[in-house]
């Protein structure tokens, strides 16, 4: 089993190949998932870091099933650390 890499948009953990997204020239792309990122672009362009805070914080309230409060933080301490969020 490889080691657990995480998505550098939204943070999902990329398990399997099939979970990765993929680059213009059909090949896996190592860094994002395939919900973020298909064909070598950005599936949500225009996606902002508050949009996906918002998004992190309600997959983690679902699936965690954290509080409001706790899946926004979740949500502070991952996302602006990834690779597409820094340079924002």
């Amino acid at each position: 089993m490889r080691e657990s890499i995480i998505c550098q948009s939204c943070g999902a953990e990329l398990y399997r190949t099939e979970d990765c997204g993929t680059e213009a020239d059909g090949k896996t792309s190592g860094d994002f998932c395939i919900n973020c990122y298909k064909e070598g672009a950005f599936t949500n362009p225009d996606m902002t870091l508050r949009d996906m805070l918002e998004k992190v914080a309600f997959e983690a309230s679902e699936r965690l099933f954290l509080s409001s409060k706790k899946s926004m933080d979740v949500a502070w301490n991952l996302v602006p650390h990834l690779r597409r969020w820094k340079k924002v």
